[in-house]
C-alpha cells in the first residue's frame, strides 16, 4: 500500500509544481486580462509582415484562432502544417 501512496504522492507533487499541469490551467484561466491587453495592443504591429505557423493537429486551439490572427495582422502570411500541434517547430523541423 505505501508504493500506490507514494506514487500518489509524486503524481500530486508533479501537477501542482510550478511548471507542472495544473499551473498551466490556472495561467489559462487567469492570465485572460494579459492575453487581451497584447491583442489589443497589435496595431503596433499591424504593419509588419507576419509569418504565422499553424499546427492543425492541435485541438485546444484550433483553426479558428488561425483566422482571427490573419484577420488581426493583415499583411501576414499562413503556413499550415496538418501533423502538427502547438509546436511545429519541435514536431516538423
Amino acid at each position: 500500500m505505501n508504493s500506490f501512496l507514494n506514487k500518489i504522492q509524486i503524481v500530486l507533487n508533479f501537477l501542482q509544481a510550478p511548471n507542472g499541469v495544473l499551473s498551466m490551467v490556472y495561467s489559462l484561466l487567469n492570465d485572460q486580462n494579459w492575453f487581451e491587453v497584447l491583442w489589443l495592443g497589435r496595431d503596433a504591429l499591424k504593419m509588419h509582415r507576419f509569418l504565422l505557423v499553424w499546427g492543425l493537429n492541435y485541438a485546444f486551439v484550433g483553426e479558428s484562432y488561425l483566422e482571427k490572427f490573419k484577420l488581426g495582422f493583415p499583411k501576414s502570411k499562413a503556413c499550415t502544417i496538418k501533423d502538427c500541434g502547438h509546436f511545429p517547430q519541435e514536431e516538423e523541423p
